[in-house]
């Protein structure tokens, strides 16, 4: 549970002390998919302070029926930490200072509290509440006793269960919050590190938006095609198409200038031909356009991923786990919804010029058709090149903001007299166990 144990893979004994927690939001936003994927439980049913510690969301207590309502997803292993078992005042949130308590400063309080209760040990680890009573999740008898209290039954030995205090434990709280208050990475390194993220993402960001032609997108039997060829290929394709509809056009207007049957005769031999140019043409137009949409629909997430990248290493971006999951869900909501508009505008825009023109009035409305499927393609395509470059230049602008920063902050004389602190990650158990 601890930052040196969590963050400790490829080090000695699987520690990791140097951890000095998240260096931008979308380190922790990662690392939140990561625990939500591990542990089973959603997002917003896991609170990670931006120092690293995290816990799952304490599980409430029903007021009319006094029993524990557990967060979603949770297992028969996940519900014997302690956190689920204390009682309503500690888990609820505090004021401090008249501000109620941020989640770096509700998690490194409940910890310090399992610290004191005798749930977490010295080096990191909970004890896991059911086991400690007896109860093994591995026995299928057990576990189905433990499956059935998460799902909201009443169990006579379960359901009295409390983790309560046997002393005063003001102290170690104070200390918690002191520890939450101070903790944080050597400035220098942070500066760095934000550096260096969002130089990695705008090289990145300009490999895979930078340039709408060179987008490319893999159709089946391993061809690839770039945005641009497509794009290209396509408002031929419709210039083909009107090309049919202006020769129907000028094939009706010879109906005046023509003895009737040799009128007929005209439009029987020709109008096949015409409609088979047409049907040919529209078939390629259904094709690329479906493979247009699709390009579309890859760009836009690419981008949209880069802005929300952008926004969560923004400095002025500050959220908390719950916001986060928020943002990362508003996100993938958004992202469906505009795709799913954009393949019924496709859809109507095919319709359009799918029938074979009759006649001269036919003719016109398929070109003017044409027209507007040409027009919103174009517009669609400097559209997207506009929120490329719009993404690309918020990340160029925080780039810069973190060398300037960095810059300032080596040339600060201050630094020789007093250098930035240096955190280890078992602060936190070393201050409550002294």
């Amino acid at each position: 549970m601890m930052l040196a144990r969590m963050y400790g893979g490829g080090h000695t004994d699987g520690l990791n002390p140097g951890f000095k927690g998240f260096a931008n939001q979308i380190e922790k936003l990662r690392v939140l998919q990561e625990l939500s994927q591990k542990t089973g439980l959603a997002p917003d049913e896991i609170i990670l302070a931006d120092n690293g510690l995290w816990i799952p969301k304490p599980a409430a207590t029903d007021k009319r029926t006094g029993r524990l309502v557990f967060p979603e997803g949770t297992t028969p292993e996940q519900a014997g930490f302690f956190g689920h078992y204390l009682d309503g005042h500690t888990k609820e949130r505090q004021i401090v200072n008249g501000v109620e308590e941020t989640d770096d400063e509700y998690v490194a309080r409940i910890l310090a509290t399992g610290v004191e209760r005798e749930y977490v040990t010295p080096g990191g680890e909970t004890i896991d509440v059911l086991a400690k009573n007896g109860i093994d999740v591995r026995k299928g008898r057990d576990r189905r006793r433990v499956a059935a209290f998460v799902s909201g039954g009443h169990d006579e030995d379960l359901s009295p269960l409390k983790v309560t205090a046997g002393h005063a434990e003001r102290d170690a709280l104070r200390a918690a919050r002191e520890w939450t208050r101070d903790r944080g990475p050597n400035l220098a390194d942070q500066l760095q590190r934000d550096l260096d993220t969002v130089r990695d993402r705008l090289a990145e960001a300009r490999a895979g938006i930078g340039d709408f032609g060179k987008f490319e997108v893999e159709l089946s039997g391993g061809l690839r095609l770039n945005a641009r060829q497509l794009d290209r290929d396509l408002r031929r394709t419709l210039a083909d198409m009107n090309e049919v509809a202006v020769q129907v056009r000028h094939l009706h207007r010879q109906e005046h200038s023509m003895a009737p049957a040799e009128f007929e005769r005209l439009l029987k031999t020709e109008m096949p031909k015409l409609a088979r140019r047409h049907d040919a043409f529209a078939r390629d137009a259904d094709e690329l356009s479906e493979v247009f949409r699709d390009v579309i629909d890859a760009l836009t997430q690419e981008r949209g991923y880069w802005a929300l990248e952008a926004k969560l290493m923004d400095p002025g971006t500050t959220l908390d786990t719950a916001r986060l999951a928020d943002e990362a869900r508003r996100f993938q909501e958004a992202l469906a919804s505009e795709r799913q508009e954009w393949h019924e505008e496709i859809d109507r825009l095919t319709g359009s010029i799918a029938p074979m023109p009759r006649d001269e009035i036919d003719a016109g409305v398929l070109s003017a058709a044409l027209q507007r499927f040409a027009d919103r393609i174009e517009h669609r395509v400097a559209g997207e090149r506009a929120g490329s470059r719009e993404v690309i230049d918020k990340l160029t602008e925080l780039q810069e903001h973190f060398q300037r920063n960095s810059d300032l902050h080596r040339a600060d004389p201050r630094r020789a007299a007093a250098p930035d602190p240096v955190y280890s990650g078992r602060t936190l158990i070393g201050r409550h166990t002294r």
